[in-house]
């Protein structure tokens, strides 16, 4: 009924086309999809609409007619150039938890602002399992990661793993800044690839995040503020010329001690 009488369904190009998709869907889940999409005025001022319609209406589970509902719905998604490409990957994951991680990067500004996107999305798509998918998901969108060096080869390396659990520790440490600035990035990565086991590769990743938080720590505590070095020279100054304010200041007044 609210799609009878929705103003931007009526005023738009599709709202025939709409209603008879409607009237044919399969299941409830999709019925609620093609409606919701029906009354979006993003895809109905998109050139995608009719397409999108038509993919939610083939939609193999419920659950992948949501996902789908979410990226024909996303602006940010609609005005990129993968806007078919990743509604095709969704509409044929393997399952709909692959489903959900694929939509959830095709509506992510910053992968699609990124070179890894269609890549990424690739990956995602030919997990090994939907565990695996959604670790490379969470990298795929990790800001971190798509500005290092690394992105590429790290999602390679956690889409190549065989053990989830060791797959889990790649990932987070694939979007530590302290790993990731380091100069020991892939060394970190190859120490938990090499792991024997889950225990193995907990210790290993645990020991990794707490050398660089006693680095970080050390380094904060060697950390001068501006205002500390005035306060030191200033003091300096003042037992060097011991009240002779005509004593001219030599090099050792500005060194820190």
């Amino acid at each position: 009924k609210s799609l009878l009488i929705n103003e931007a369904a009526l005023n738009g190009d599709y709202y025939l086309e709409d209603i008879k998709f409607v009237n044919e869907a399969k299941r409830v889940g999709i019925l609620v999809g093609l409606i919701f999409v029906a009354q979006d005025i993003n895809s109905l001022e998109s050139r995608y609409h009719r397409e999108d319609m038509r993919l939610i209406a083939d939609a193999k589970t419920d659950e992948i007619a949501y996902s789908l509902r979410g990226v024909a719905c996303s602006k940010d998604s609609l005005e990129s150039k993968y806007h078919r490409e990743d509604m095709k990957l969704i509409a044929d994951a393997k399952n709909s938890g692959i489903a959900n991680d694929l939509s959830n990067v095709a509506m992510d500004a910053d992968s699609l602002e990124s070179e890894y996107h269609r890549e990424d999305m690739k990956l995602i798509a030919d997990a090994k399992t939907d565990v695996i998918a959604n670790y490379l998901s969470d990298v795929s969108m990790n800001v971190n990661s798509l500005e290092s060096e690394y992105h590429r080869e790290d999602m390679k390396l956690i889409a190549d793993e065989k053990n989830s659990e060791i797959a889990n520790y790649l990932g987070s440490l694939s979007i530590s800044m302290n790993s990731l600035e380091s100069e020991h990035h892939k060394e970190d990565m190859k120490q938990l690839l090499d792991a024997k086991d889950d225990c193995d590769a907990k210790e290993i990743y645990n020991n990794i995040i707490k050398q660089y938080e006693v680095q970080n720590k050390k380094e904060e505590s060697n950390y001068v503020t501006f205002q500390e070095k005035i306060d030191a020279i200033h003091q300096n100054a003042i037992e060097y010329t011991d009240g002779d304010t005509t004593k001219e200041l030599n090099d050792s007044v500005f060194t820190l001690k």
